[in-house]
């Protein structure tokens, strides 16, 4: 339970399934269950991010609306890449030394610089978990 002032994300909570209150970003101002159209939208963004499960998909669909993307979106998406590379490079039991290139692909690297050219244009909007989340896809 939270005290004071309230603010719902987009999120799900994970202990219940059901949508709770959310604190550090995500699409916040929503009222009584309905979201203005513009954060439905990334909302439904994000959840579709979210479902997509690899590495080549996200990166077409990161091509395909990254202009529509807000902060939440950008964090969410560099975060996915990452971590999907991340395991990549476990599962094939591969290293990674400082100064290099984390992917081989074209595809998932032009994903990532379209995600912090987009992050750029609405730094102004992260929140403190959308700029950890970021930092930490970047690490």
């Amino acid at each position: 339970v939270l005290v004071g002032r309230r603010r719902e994300g987009c999120r799900r909570s994970r202990s219940r399934g059901r949508p709770g209150p959310q604190t550090g970003g995500g699409c916040s101002g929503s009222r009584g269950g309905q979201r203005p159209d513009g954060l439905r939208h990334c909302f439904e963004l994000n959840k579709a991010l979210t479902r997509l499960g690899s590495a080549d998909r996200i990166a077409r669909f990161v091509a395909e609306n990254v202009r529509s993307f807000d902060a939440v979106n950008v964090a969410t998406a560099c975060h996915l890449l990452a971590k999907m590379q991340s395991q990549a490079r476990q599962w094939r039991g591969e290293t990674q030394s400082r100064g290099q290139p984390c992917d081989e692909r074209g595809d998932v690297r032009q994903a990532i610089l379209a995600l912090l050219a987009r992050a750029s244009v609405t730094v102004d909007s992260f929140k403190p978990q959308n700029v950890a989340n970021l930092m930490w896809a970047l690490a």
